[in-house]
């Protein structure tokens, strides 16, 4: 079953994602300061932390683009089923769509997590 969504809706789509956007780029951000953390610390020699956060960079960049690089309305629902899925965005932050879609998103999730 697929729903089509209203234009409040959309806008609620568009909401949600550049929360997901928001957070999981500052989920890499976190990611790039404990590495160099570390390597103020002395934990890590330059050229670990280097190529550390060159890896860190490259596959937070990768998760990024492939979520968010081509965002069109016939994706919205699917993305933020995996933003649910990846535990980015919660039941909570899905207050602005209305009672149809919520339920909608809400039960596609809970059925890909039995």
């Amino acid at each position: 079953m697929s729903i089509e969504l209203s234009k409040s809706d959309k806008k609620a789509a568009r909401n949600v994602i550049e929360l997901g956007s928001a957070r999981e780029i500052e989920q890499g951000l976190q990611e790039f300061d404990a590495i160099l953390s570390h390597w103020n610390a002395g934990s890590e020699t330059n050229d670990e932390a280097y190529w550390a956060l060159s890896e860190a960079v490259k596959k937070h960049n990768k998760l990024i683009r492939g979520r968010y690089g081509d965002i069109r309305g016939s994706a919205y629902l699917l993305i933020i089923i995996g933003l649910m899925a990846d535990e980015v965005i919660f039941e909570n932050d899905l207050e602005e769509f209305s009672a149809e879609t919520r339920e909608y998103i809400v039960s596609v999730h809970q059925s890909l997590n039995k």
